[in-house]
């Protein structure tokens, strides 16, 4: 009788666990949805799962299959939540007359401002042109160039701005910036105008604030660790910091998480414990549960940690897991892990349907999951005879044997899931955590915090206590010198090599080539099924799960791509075959750090797995053309430089790479130039106009790039090419200028007679690129435009040796072929304020 009960509540409880998880299935498949489904669509979806559960007769008729209903119902609702949380997200869009228009803002600044770097910052705004917003507010990013005073966290304020809809950069690799946004609910994006109206109205008095400004005054060598640790805020951490994270697999480190909050609450209940042998007495008279007490503190003291590093999403919902493992030891209820897990992600897609696309979200619960795993296939053994101090220090070695191999197993089970995401291979990642993690649960954190809490008490209290100064001071410097061992070792590993013997040596960390998720997937399956006790048939055929892996790899030797980025307002093409690069122009480079080589261009050659450039044309060197050509130089091998500078780049000098016919139409040499240009002024020849022009050919299909040529050049080159007409003309045109007025005259246009055409330019720019004229000129002559401010990244595939035309050529572009997904393409629904 106890067996069938026991089996019966086995059966139960697994049966709840399918239910939570077809509601987790449900909602995350949104995440594959190129649009969202119609409200009317929903509106019957839902009506038809209420009657099929609750109709009587229904239920009755269809009993046996009730266990069935309840997971279908339970997908369903999934699907009804993340799809009206999308309508909900379009619906709140700002309509179109708010962009690049001036408007008056008024809110409050709600995220953290470090003052060393250039002001960006969140901006929760309650009216907008003095009229207000909905509850809650919008959030809006705003970058201001030339602050007029410094904003903190919690001030007040009212701006003149201009706004743009939340929108990024759209390549094939590489952040995805407007799911960014999206995934943090930022309605729009813009800029600070300087005007007589922004005004400070009234002054915070932030607490998180505070602190990062203090301990900044510090200026210790490793603070933007220490901040990062503490208080959340990895603004500071330069570029290549983030690239030692990757390389030794410890960016989890620095994010604060369910490690972190945990080992808070751990320490806590410690304190507490040893706080309650004084006190035995006391308790046992009063019959206090000294136990939920010390749980509630616990869970209470882990929030403020969690207020301290921002309350951002990944750190609520570590909290939110935290709550529910307390709320069921204070009520003494048992649950397996894997229905915590999965009632804990559950609750979050509830409460914060919009982290289901960001990353942050998939990385905590993989490493979840795959510790349900672990304690399911190696379990811990709870059989201990001995008793005494021996029997301690047995118990003691099992849980230190078990502590290691978990984390050790741990790291080796998110290597294929961190290789999926950051195309990073860390071979030394396992033994780094290994080492890392207890340095820096025991050690580095809670010194940190112990000096940030003292720190907390002095911006409290709003007075300096010299004594509370001087431990304060004595604890920062013990956490920035445990630092330094942290980043020195991090650092040593990440530049290190591994020697397999004479001439062959491996850095600890590889950039791998981008795989589809299908074979990531199944890479994952395999490994898992490897696992497995036991199986119905041989492990031997688990193998053939890995042939995608194994053929994917192959490189077609007669295909070539070209790849206009989306680099905003600028340019860069890559030319790639047979896994060689030839990179036309660089895009453009800001004075607050970022550019285009992080943003595009280095991301897009990792996700291709190359190495280097092998050859690097820049145009002219106006800064939307080449201003990333230093920080590239920086970060990766360019073979050879050409410009028109070096004369490389220079009519009659053509050359061949991977079989490709490269022939520069210009500039001439100089004697031609005054021939060429008539009643042009030579002095006058512009940086525009001393534009690298290039053709390149495969024999059969051949494309144009003409950085910054205007019309002047452009009838130049009709004299220049009039008795060979042909090698002007191009199957796809990159267009002069990005679509300026001043280009794509008539005559060049019928000249080329180009099929497909491609304007780079930047998403709602100020120049108003590409004009109207200009791209009715190209329609005219029908030819298909692509512009990356709409469409990202454009991919043209080239085939010569395709038997029909059609088979030659293959065009995709991000936004509507490679990421096609409905919350990368918001449409402009119109807010409701």
């Amino acid at each position: 009788m106890e067996s069938h009960t026991r089996a019966n509540n086995t059966r139960i409880s697994s049966n709840k666990n399918r239910v939570i998880l077809a509601f987790i299935i449900g909602s995350s498949s949104s995440l594959l949805w190129e649009e969202l489904p119609s409200l009317g669509f929903l509106a019957s979806l839902l009506l038809i799962a209420l009657l099929i559960v609750l109709l009587p007769g229904l239920t009755a008729a269809m009993a046996k299959y009730s266990s069935a209903l309840k997971i279908l119902f339970s997908f369903t609702l999934g699907v009804i939540w993340t799809a009206s949380v999308g309508h909900w997200q379009g619906y709140w869009q700002l309509p179109k007359q708010y962009y690049q228009q001036t408007v008056t803002l008024e809110g409050e600044v709600s995220s953290l401002v470090d003052h060393t770097k250039q002001s960006r910052f969140t901006l929760n705004v309650h009216s907008l042109n003095n009229e207000k917003v909905g509850i809650g507010g919008l959030d809006i990013r705003l970058s201001w160039y030339q602050p007029e005073w410094q904003v903190q966290q919690g001030d007040r304020v009212r701006f003149s701005v201009k706004l743009k809809p939340p929108h990024g950069l759209a390549n094939e690799h590489g952040f995805l910036y407007q799911q960014w946004l999206f995934a943090n609910n930022i309605k729009a994006t813009g800029y600070v105008r300087k005007d007589s109206g922004n005004a400070l109205l009234e002054h915070g008095n932030s607490l998180r604030q505070g602190l990062l400004n203090r301990i900044q005054s510090y200026q210790l060598p490793h603070g933007r660790w220490l901040l990062a640790l503490t208080l959340g805020y990895r603004g500071g951490l330069e570029p290549e910091d983030w690239t030692v994270l990757q390389n030794t697999g410890t960016a989890h480190l620095i994010a604060v998480s369910g490690l972190h909050l945990g080992l808070v609450a751990g320490f806590l209940y410690i304190l507490l414990s040893l706080c309650a042998w004084p006190l035995q007495r006391f308790i046992a008279q009063y019959q206090i549960n000294y136990h939920v007490f010390c749980l509630v503190a616990c869970l209470v003291g882990s929030l403020g940690y969690a207020y301290l590093s921002g309350m951002a999403l990944p750190t609520i919902r570590a909290w939110l897991m935290l709550l529910v493992i307390f709320t069921l030891l204070c009520f003494r209820l048992h649950w397996s892990l894997i229905r915590k897990v999965l009632a804990c992600l559950a609750i979050c897609i509830v409460i914060f349907p919009l982290s289901l696309y960001s990353l942050s979200l998939w990385l905590s619960f993989s490493a979840m999951f795959t510790l349900c795993f672990l304690f399911w296939r190696w379990p811990v053994s709870k059989s201990y005879e001995e008793s005494g101090i021996y029997g301690v220090l047995t118990r003691s070695k099992t849980i230190f044997i078990f502590t290691l191999r978990m984390q050790a197993m741990l790291a080796l089970f998110m290597l294929p899931i961190v290789a999926w995401q950051m195309n990073t291979l860390s071979i030394s990642a396992p033994v780094v955590n290994l080492l890392a993690v207890p340095y820096v649960s025991f050690l580095l954190l809670p010194v940190s915090l112990l000096a940030v809490l003292f720190e907390s008490l002095q911006v409290l209290m709003l007075s300096d206590e010299p004594w509370l100064q001087e431990l304060t001071e004595t604890l920062f410097l013990i956490a920035d010198y445990l630092a330094q061992w942290l980043v020195s070792g991090l650092y040593l590993v990440s530049n290190s090599e591994l020697s397999l013997g004479a001439e062959q040596n491996v850095f600890l960390s590889a950039s791998i080539p981008s795989f589809p998720t299908i074979v990531w997937f199944l890479l994952l399956l395999a490994s898992l099924m490897l696992l497995l006790p036991k199986l119905p048939f041989s492990k031997f055929w688990i193998g053939l799960l890995l042939i995608p892996l194994m053929s994917f790899g192959r490189v077609n030797q007669n295909e070539w791509e070209l790849s206009v980025l989306d680099v905003g307002q600028g340019l860069s093409v890559m030319i790639t075959r047979n896994k060689a690069t030839l990179l036309y122009d660089t895009g453009a480079a800001y004075p607050g750090g970022f550019n285009m080589a992080d943003a595009a261009i280095l991301p897009m050659l990792k996700g291709k797995g190359i190495p280097k450039v092998e050859q690097l044309v820049i145009s002219h060197w106006d800064m939307d053309h080449s201003g990333s050509y230093s920080k590239l130089r920086q970060s990766i091998a360019i073979e050879q430089l050409i410009t028109p500078d070096n004369q490389r780049c220079q009519v009659g000098k053509n050359w061949f790479w991977q079989g490709l016919t490269i022939i520069p139409l210009w500039p001439p040499k100089p004697e031609l130039l005054q021939e060429l240009l008539g009643t042009y002024e030579l002095a006058e020849l512009s940086d525009n106009n001393q534009s690298c022009v290039l053709k390149i050919s495969d024999g059969m299909s051949s494309v144009m790039l003409t950085g910054d040529i205007e019309k002047d050049v452009e009838l130049a080159l009709l004299r220049l090419y009039r008795d060979e007409p042909e090698l002007l003309k191009a199957d796809v045109l990159i267009a002069p200028h990005h679509g300026s007025r001043s280009s794509s005259s008539e005559n060049f246009i019928a000249a080329v007679a180009p099929d497909y055409v491609v304007f780079s330019s930047g998403f709602m720019n100020r120049w108003k690129m590409p004009h109207q004229d200009v791209v009715a000129r190209y329609e005219e002559h029908g030819a298909k435009l692509f512009n990356t401010a709409d469409s990202g990244m454009v991919r043209f595939r080239f085939n010569p040796t395709g038997l029909a035309s059609e088979n030659r050529l293959e065009i995709k572009t991000v936004r509507q072929d490679i990421r096609k997904f409905w919350y990368n393409n918001i449409p402009e629904l119109g807010a409701r304020m």
